[in-house]
């Protein structure tokens, strides 16, 4: 996968995240709606960084989340980073009887633990029970 589909499926699914069609996305930025659709479908690049820019924050990311390509498919850090993004990004995780920012809070301690962990140990295997 190059670089510019995988910004575009970024932009996709943060989009996705936010729940904004593609319609008011591209509304926002002052571009079409064909022409958001060919970027996230990677026959188009972000022709600018000021495009680039103006896609982040009404995604309200930083443009960074959405131009690491480090982290393509298959090329995940250590064994466990995978899994712990999945679960990251999975909508259920916010119960409905917890606030969302109580839930992002608690997401965002036990990502900093686990990252800790694995800078201490240098995979989760090792970590075994670090608890940060």
């Amino acid at each position: 996968m190059d670089a510019q589909h995988e910004i575009g499926r970024r932009v996709a699914r943060q989009r996705r995240r936010r729940g904004l069609s593609q319609q008011a996305v591209a509304g926002l930025i002052g571009r079409s709606e064909s022409w958001l659709s060919q970027v996230e479908r990677g026959v188009r690049r972000v022709d600018s960084h000021s495009v680039l820019v103006e896609l982040a924050h009404v995604l309200r990311v930083s443009v960074a989340e959405l131009t690491d390509v480090a982290h393509q498919a298959g090329e995940s850090r250590y064994e466990a980073g995978e899994a712990i993004r999945a679960a990251m990004l999975r909508y259920d995780v916010l119960s409905p009887r917890s606030s969302q920012a109580e839930s992002l809070r608690w997401m965002r301690t036990e990502l900093h633990r686990v990252n800790g962990c694995i800078s201490q140990f240098g995979t989760t295997r090792r970590a075994g029970g670090c608890r940060g």
